[in-house]
């Protein structure tokens, strides 16, 4: 666990202001996705989310303003 946590803090962060960018994230129901979406719109990027779980895009669209669409990426 302890190799994990220092993998992470390796990763870049978002740029300061986001203003100006669209982001797409696919598979947005869970997981980390969800945290670079609401951290995203917390820095003035655009949001657009994908998932098939349409219960957890709505939590999340509504959470960072988010245009949603449901889709499976497998098919």
């Amino acid at each position: 666990m302890r190799r994990a946590a220092t993998c992470f803090r390796r990763i870049p962060a978002l740029p300061a202001d986001m203003k100006y960018n669209n982001i797409v994230i696919i598979g947005a129901g869970n997981g980390i996705s969800g945290a670079l979406a609401r951290m995203a719109h917390a820095q003035g990027a655009r949001v657009m989310l994908a998932a098939r779980n349409t219960e957890k895009l709505g939590e999340l669209a509504s959470d960072t303003n988010a245009i949603t669409m449901q889709t499976d990426a497998d098919k």
